[in-house]
């Protein structure tokens, strides 16, 4: 009842033990997306795999070197509740890489969605961007 007291006061609400039971939490909401990104193109892809060591590095939609299933594993989480529209993945081998990238997203504004193991409880793009997974990352191949 403390607790309830402490919230009905905070918002400056009358409070007693019958209006307590009243009290409903709403959820927040979540703010709009910032609309001023690129969608990604072809001419991206063809530009970033001029920028990676590998050519293997990315995979997209948009040049069919990968279907939509091969980035389900990219645009859904683990739990299979969220589920993104990213048509393209970049797969950096180091750090040199990474910074390219970045740069050539910044440059272009493509939004950009950084990915580890893809384990965690996460979200999902709200938009189509590049999602730039960071598993592979200085290991063996």
């Amino acid at each position: 009842m403390k607790a309830a007291w402490r919230i009905s006061r905070s918002l400056g609400l009358p409070w007693s033990r019958s209006s307590a039971l009243k009290l409903v939490r709403y959820g927040s909401t979540i703010p709009p997306r910032q609309s001023g990104f690129a969608v990604p193109q072809k001419s991206h892809v063809d530009d970033l795999r001029s920028l990676l060591a590998s050519p293997s590095s990315v995979l997209s939609t948009l040049d069919e070197s990968a279907t939509t299933a091969d980035l389900v594993g990219y645009n859904d989480d683990w739990m299979n509740k969220y589920h993104g529209q990213s048509p393209l993945v970049v797969k950096p081998k180091d750090t040199e890489e990474v910074s390219k990238v970045v740069k050539y997203c910044y440059d272009n504004d493509i939004a950009v969605v950084p990915q580890a193991g893809n384990t965690g409880l996460v979200g999902k793009p709200g938009m189509p961007s590049l999602i730039l997974s960071c598993r592979w990352i200085n290991t063996n191949p």
